[in-house]
């Protein structure tokens, strides 16, 4: 039973945790830019909001979860904004790539600045809600088997963050610096329009 709510763990966490839309083009960027560590404390910020949502699942902490769906238009409406201001940060900086790796104060800032994006989306709390009816996930009892399915999902959603930074990690030295402009422009626009979209939900749910 255990084994079984584990994998079952693991799978909402692959399923859930495909390194896609805004955060995911986010830590590519910074991957580029700042080399593993930078891309790694972005995925470690998504990873972190992961799992407080599978949390709130889990727990079925209805007080939060209700105040989730008053409020998810409000919260869209500002995860939107932030996201179009981080997409909007990749036309404002220099497009050059560099070599060193992020430190110290940086890698808060990165990690900060995922899991931030990344709680202020509703949708993720639906996702995690609909995954565990999908997979039969209704009754966790104890401090064990709660542990042990967030931990599980958890490592789901690092395997694919870990993957994408040391995949293009490993591609990095490649990159000249007119591909990385390139690239640059690619991550920036597709950000501005997932954030842009997040906020057209929160209007038109008002409206």
């Amino acid at each position: 039973m255990l084994f079984e709510l584990i994998l079952k763990g693991y799978l909402i966490g692959l399923v859930l945790g495909v390194p896609a839309g805004a955060i995911g083009a986010l830590t590519i960027k910074r991957t580029l830019s700042h080399g593993l560590k930078g891309g790694f404390a972005s995925g470690a910020g998504s990873c972190f909001a992961d799992l407080i949502f599978a949390f709130i699942g889990i727990m079925g902490v209805n007080a939060i979860s209700d105040f989730l769906e008053k409020k998810e238009h409000i919260i869209e409406i500002f995860g939107g904004l932030l996201v179009v201001a981080i997409g909007i940060s990749f036309f404002i900086r220099k497009a050059k790539l560099e070599k060193a790796e992020a430190k110290g104060d940086s890698l808060v800032i990165y990690f900060l600045t995922s899991m931030g994006a990344a709680l202020l989306n509703p949708g993720t709390m639906v996702a995690f809600m609909i995954a565990f009816t999908s997979f039969d996930i209704t009754d966790v009892h104890g401090p064990l088997q709660s542990g042990s399915l967030l931990v599980s999902i958890v490592l789901g959603t690092f395997t694919w963050w870990l993957g994408l930074c040391l995949f293009v990690n490993f591609h990095r030295n490649k990159i000249t610096d007119r591909t990385y402009k390139r690239v640059n422009i690619v991550l920036g626009t597709f950000v501005i329009l997932c954030g842009l979209f997040i906020m057209a939900q929160g209007i038109f749910t008002v409206l």
